[in-house]
């Protein structure tokens, strides 16, 4: 069986990604994770391939963000099953995947 690939654009979900939760505003992580990540990793979790999610061409993500999505899917399935699937890229902020990075380590630490 083939690799199955999904990209996933954070600009398609919102050009202006927002804070935490779905209480503070419009486009949050929780949204995103929710709408978006879960549902995708839920696809992928017991297959081959991976997800993609390239972090370029939105306005600048927050931290708060990141871990209402990223750090919360680790929260739920474990940082190790969450790393092997859901790849993340930014070449025009390389900074942003050091910052998913930094999510995953805050949960590895509460673990």
């Amino acid at each position: 069986m083939a690799s199955q690939l999904e990209v996933i654009y954070l600009k398609d979900f919102a050009l202006s990604p927002g804070g935490r939760d779905v209480a503070g505003g419009p486009n949050s992580g929780e949204q995103f994770l929710k709408e978006v990540l879960e549902p995708a990793f839920l696809r992928h979790r017991h297959e081959e391939g991976y997800i993609l999610v390239n972090l370029d061409d939105a306005a600048p993500v927050i931290s708060s963000f990141l871990y209402a999505s990223f750090g919360e899917l680790a929260v739920k399935y474990g940082v190790d099953e969450v790393e092997k699937k859901v790849h993340v890229l930014s070449t025009q902020v390389p900074m942003r995947v050091t910052m998913v990075q930094n999510q995953y380590d805050k949960v590895r630490k509460r673990s």
